[in-house]
């Protein structure tokens, strides 16, 4: 059974180009871990920050908003933590959206038919 979690990213202000290629990274390790998207990612775009983050002003900022199953939840982190254009993120379950998202809960047949190859 998954989850739904929100994950807002705060990614180095580099090329636009470069920062939808940073978005679909995430969005393929989402997929790869057994996940999909519930809700279209939002992207907020270049932003000034209150503070500086490891010596930049500004950074791009995007929410996801995901169902993934909690075994994997750990692994995925991690490689967030390891990207070097990820300067900072924030993962929440979002537990009162999980009754909304139920159909998104259980793995479709395509997804559990792919894990058992």
């Amino acid at each position: 059974m998954r989850r739904i979690y929100e994950l807002m990213i705060l990614v180095k202000p580099v090329e636009e180009g470069r920062y939808k290629e940073i978005n679909d990274w995430v969005l393929e390790r989402i997929k790869e871990f057994g996940g999909e998207l519930v809700e279209p990612v939002d992207e907020w775009g270049k932003r000034k920050l209150a503070y500086p983050v490891e010596k930049f002003k500004e950074g791009y900022y995007t929410v996801f908003l995901f169902a993934l199953p909690p075994e994997n939840l750990e692994e995925f982190k991690h490689l967030l933590k390891i990207n070097e254009d990820i300067l900072r993120f924030m993962l929440l379950r979002k537990e009162k959206l999980e009754k909304k998202y139920k159909d998104k809960l259980v793995p479709s047949a395509e997804t559990t038919e792919e894990s058992a190859e």
